[in-house]
């Protein structure tokens, strides 16, 4: 647990919060988390009425000691107060000091082809960060132009590599540096385990699914000169590029093909066509400084290799168990590379991801934390996106104001795809690998990358990227004892990699001795408690590592050996002196069958009794009648009749003295003549899931399924179900009441009357055509309980095929009829004849005519949609939504028709727009603000798009036609005058040149 630093913005100390020291303010609920290049977030709880709270304040800073021992720096941004029955508290909500950087701006530094570490010292000059451990990944170029210093590092990640933390230094209580780090990677390839029930207390795993199966691409705009008229750009592509898997390319692309396509991809994400074949999921790919058709293919099949893949994010609340003692191996860190395991899903969970995002309370005793491991969900917006784009084109205006013309950069050299590189050999040396393959120098060649991993046969990625340069060897900085893998490929200037080079590997020295490996560890040289599970390698203790006698019980930390310390048969009897292994020393379940050599009977003491096997042993009774033996698995009680019972842990059984079976009482069958007792009651007893069945002998054993066995009949004066209870038959099919022998000897049924006072079931079906419900008054649905003669019955729903009758009446205000389609009013006959429906309104969703016919809906003054019920200040009018409106406009429906040449401008200029609320939205509580024409009052609104109280659209359209025609004749007269006033300038400056020249 550690304690947070508060500063004052000048980075003097005020006040340590503390949970270890008396009297200083705690704190409490105070998590932080960290993303891979992404920044952190940190906030806490504290008491506010201790005394130390009151400089938690906006813009004080909070430091405290992470995992690793380093200070982090957050400045305080929200601090929130409240008061409940918990007391007076403050919840401060922190932002990463780091943030700062947003506020500084970078006008134009231009890196090129150098280090990570110049690039980032020339972004944060002035400010007041500096760069601290940079990883070396080798020369590069890129420019930071009017941005901020936040940007060019993320930029420079983004350029050479390398993953961001932050960090500062604290001396004599205040604040000494702040340091920027970009790290080859963060983490390392542990091989941790996440497990459900071991360390994973919760796992969610969250998938996005958008993939694309094909790309088009498009690369640099290009002038085309192909038209007789005028001049315009096109983008290029690479229709005229092929590649052929049989030319080692990694799909066939035919010419003519504007776009990739993965058949892998198709195959898993393509959607069916109605013949069967499945269809491309297509997307874009823009790439608008390349200029070359090839290189513009190979980097939008790089592409489509990334957007082809669903994006998967296991986010897990864990235990950290790395604090408690013999679990130091659970240590995890953000960007570590580790397993998560829950096989408890139908498909489970089993995947090795990098921790992108870690978690942990500093203030949690309990040691708990929250992971995420795979991919960023969501992680870059529409915003930033859009962001992107407007940095590009203002980078880029003043190239397009230049006529086009742009700098010769790395681009703008050939886009060659370097080759594999040959002869790579990786030579281990005492804490390092030396890497060396052989350098090509080409123009071309932006630089080699090496990725390293401790795992054979890893995927290089960015997180095992161990260096950037354009040399021919790297040394890789490790610890003894330890084995690597590495593999090499080189990049040209356009970002195009090469194929990577076949895996080397090395190791680094390995430090053992002669004692050790030969076994002459013994006792006398073994310290008390030297030997501790921490010390002891897996499988690591083995019989030839141990002299006789050596282990004594003063060498053996408590717990020390487990399970996974001791070799199978490691541990003989010639290794342990007499007593030395006492239950302290061992773990539990450390000791297994395969770790004992061998055990004997009189090694086994408890008490008095001594090992003793009985072989063969029998015992009889005292007259010879009867005997008792254990005969294979079972105890056999046989009599002098050669009559014998068996008992075994299926059941108890009885034999004739011939063999064959007399009895058996087992879980699977009682076998008797009768099951009775003459002064109690008999009881068949299932439990809760089961049931007494009453089958056939021979249909016994079977596989509990019900269907599988044959059933017999059971006769009884009467059936009693349970006191107080409801009774119940339980049938796959009908229960019906018949005669007692159920069938005639013709196969008919005699049925017999069921007589009750109430019946209740969900169906009721007649044997008869019609069914008769006979009644002397009326036929009431009504609810369950009702009595007959109920002042206030409550009616329930009836439901039938058809109704006959002569009306319909309600019961209640309102009357509903259900339907999960449509309610249609038809002829008696039901032959599809619809008939007239005629109500004094209609409320309803929609209104659907035919699909073959138009819908008319028929008045004599007009139709009005307005708000349902009337406002106190007349209709509230609604809106109307459709793919289009059309007036009537045929010439047969009109007359005195001439062509309208009239000043509509002025007529529109001299109108007066309003913005306004509708009366009845705002008595309705809707404050909708309104804009259009008034009409009445001062308003001028024209009379000729005046209709009674509204505003007729049509001839407001038209007056708007009419006056973009007049505009697009006011239009071309100033186009004819600009054109001549240019004409006259050309002239003029002619002119002026002459005088000038002459």
């Amino acid at each position: 647990m550690t304690d947070l630093y508060i500063f004052d913005p000048n980075d003097n100390l005020l006040a340590v919060l503390s949970n270890e020291s008396d009297g200083s303010c705690p704190f409490k609920e105070a998590p932080f988390r960290e993303q891979l290049n992404q920044g952190s977030t940190f906030e806490f709880v504290a008491p506010a009425d201790h005394e130390d709270s009151q400089y938690i304040v906006a813009e004080n800073q909070v430091a405290f000691k992470d995992k690793d021992g380093a200070f982090r720096l957050f400045v305080i941004t929200e601090p929130e107060k409240t008061n409940d029955s918990d007391g007076p508290a403050i919840l401060a909500v922190c932002s990463s000091a780091m943030l700062e950087l947003n506020d500084e701006i970078i006008k134009d530094i231009r890196p090129y082809n150098t280090t990570l570490r110049d690039a980032a010292t020339r972004a944060l000059s002035g400010t007041r960060w500096k760069v601290g451990e940079m990883a070396e990944l080798g020369l590069n170029s890129t420019n930071f132009y009017y941005i901020t210093v936040a940007e060019a590092i993320t930029q420079s990640i983004n350029t050479w590599g390398g993953e961001l933390r932050d960090r500062v230094e604290i001396k004599d209580n205040k604040i000494t540096g702040r340091f920027i780090d970009i790290l080859p990677r963060r983490g390392m390839d542990t091989g941790k385990r996440w497990e459900i029930d071991k360390d994973i207390l919760k796992i969610t795993h969250k998938s996005q699914s958008y993939p694309k199966t094909a790309l088009y691409g498009r690369g640099s705009s290009l002038l085309d000169d192909t038209s007789e008229t005028e001049e315009y750009t096109r983008k290029i592509n690479f229709a005229d590029v092929v590649w052929s898997v049989a030319k080692g390319d990694p799909v066939d692309k035919p010419a003519g093909q504007e776009w990739v396509g993965d058949p892998v991809a198709l195959q898993l994400y393509g959607r069916k066509n109605d013949n069967g074949t499945l269809r491309h999921r297509i997307g874009i790919f823009e790439s608008s400084d390349q200029e070359d058709a090839k290189a513009l293919l190979k980097e939008t099949w790089d592409a489509l290799q990334e957007q082809k893949k669903p994006i998967e994010n296991y986010e897990m609340d864990v235990f950290l168990l790395q604090d408690i003692s013999g679990y130091e191996h659970e240590k995890v860190r953000l960007g570590d590379t580790t397993f998560a395991i829950d096989r408890s899903f139908a498909k489970p969970i089993e995947v090795e991801e990098r921790i992108i995002s870690f978690e942990y309370d500093i203030s949690d005793p309990d040691n708990s934390g929250v992971v995420e491991l795979g991919n960023f969900i969501d992680l870059y917006s529409d915003e930033d996106r859009l962001e992107q784009i407007e940095s590009k084109l203002n980078d880029n205006t003043g190239v397009w104001n230049n006529g086009g013309k742009k700098p010769v950069t790395d681009d703008k050299i050939e886009n060659i795809t370097p080759a594999k590189p040959e002869n790579v050999i990786a030579s281990g040396l005492f804490q390092n690998v030396l890497v060396e393959w052989d350098f090509v120098n080409a123009l071309y060649i932006a630089n080699y990358e090496v990725y390293a991993s401790q795992v054979s046969g890893f995927t290089p990625d960015i997180s095992n990227l161990a260096w950037k340069g354009k040399s021919s060897m790297y040394t890789h900085k490790a610890n003894t004892n330890e084995q690597w893998y590495f593999k090499v490929r080189a990049v040209n200037t356009h970002g195009v990699p090469g194929p990577l080079s076949e895996q080397v590997t090395a190791n680094t020295a390995r430090i053992i001795t002669d004692d050790i490996l030969f076994g002459s560890v013994t006792a006398d040289l073994i310290a008390e408690l030297a030997v501790e599970a921490s010390k002891l390698a897996e499988s690591a203790v083995t019989a030839e590592k141990i002299a006789a006698l050596a282990v004594g019980t003063a060498a053996i930390q408590n717990l020390a050996v487990t399970n996974g310390k001791i070799a199978n048969l490691a541990v003989g009897q010639g290794q342990i002196q007499d007593l030395a292994v006492t239950n302290a020393k061992i773990a539990n379940l450390a000791v297994d069958n395969s770790k004992i050599a061998n055990l004997s009977a009189d090694k086994i003491n408890a008490g008095s009794i001594r090992g003793i096997d009985i072989f063969g042993s029998q015992f009889r009774s005292t007259d010879g009648s009867t005997n008792l033996q254990i005969v294979g698995g079972d105890v056999r009680l046989t009599q002098n009749s050669g009559n014998y019972v068996n008992i075994n842990p299926d059941g108890l059984f009885g034999y004739n003295s011939g063999g064959s079976q007399r009895f058996r009482v087992d879980k699977l069958l009682v076998t008797s003549a009768a099951l009775g007792t003459s002064n109690s009651n008999v009881y068949l007893a299932p439990d809760a899931n089961n049931e007494v069945r009453i089958v056939d002998i021979n249909s016994i054993p079977s596989d509990g399924i019900a269907e599988n066995y044959t059933y017999r009949p059971i006769r009884a004066l009467g059936l009693r179900f349970g006191p107080g209870a409801n009774g119940y038959i339980g049938t796959e099919g009908e229960l019906r009441i018949t005669s007692s022998g159920f069938k005639q000897d013709d196969g008919s049924v005699i049925y017999r009357d069921l007589r009750a006072a109430a019946i209740y079931g969900t169906a009721f079906i007649t044997q008869t055509e019609s069914a008769w419900i006979g009644t002397n008054s009326a036929l009431h649905v009504v609810a369950k309980g009702t009595a007959e003669g109920s002042l206030n019955p409550i009616y329930r729903a009836l439901y039938a095929g058809n109704i006959f009758g002569t009306s319909f009446i309600t019961q209640t205000d309102n009357a509903y009829i259900g339907t999960n389609d449509e309610l249609r009013v038809v002829n008696k006959g039901l032959s599809g004849i619809y008939r007239n429906v005629r109500a004094n309104g209609y409320f309803g969703q929609f209104l659907t005519a035919d699909p073959d016919f138009y819908a008319y809906i028929g008045t004599d003054l007009g139709l009005r949609v307005t708000s349902r019920g009337l406002a106190s200040a007349g209709p509230v009018y609604r809106d109307v939504t459709a793919a289009s409106f059309s007036n009537g406009s045929r010439i047969e429906s009109k007359s005195d028709i001439v062509l309208w040449k009239d000043d509509a401008l002025s007529i529109i200029c001299e109108s007066d727009l309003a913005s306004y609320f509708l009366n009845g939205d705002i008595e309705q509580g809707r404050e909708i603000r309104k804009y259009g024409l008034v009409i009445g009052g001062e308003w001028r609104t024209p009379q000729q798009v005046i209709n009674g109280d509204g505003i007729d659209q049509y001839v407001m359209t038209s007056f708007a036609w009419r006056g973009l025609q007049q505009v697009n004749e006011t239009q071309k007269t100033h186009t004819a005058e600009i054109q001549s006033l240019s004409e006259i300038v050309i002239q003029l400056r002619q002119e002026v040149n002459e005088l000038k020249t002459a």
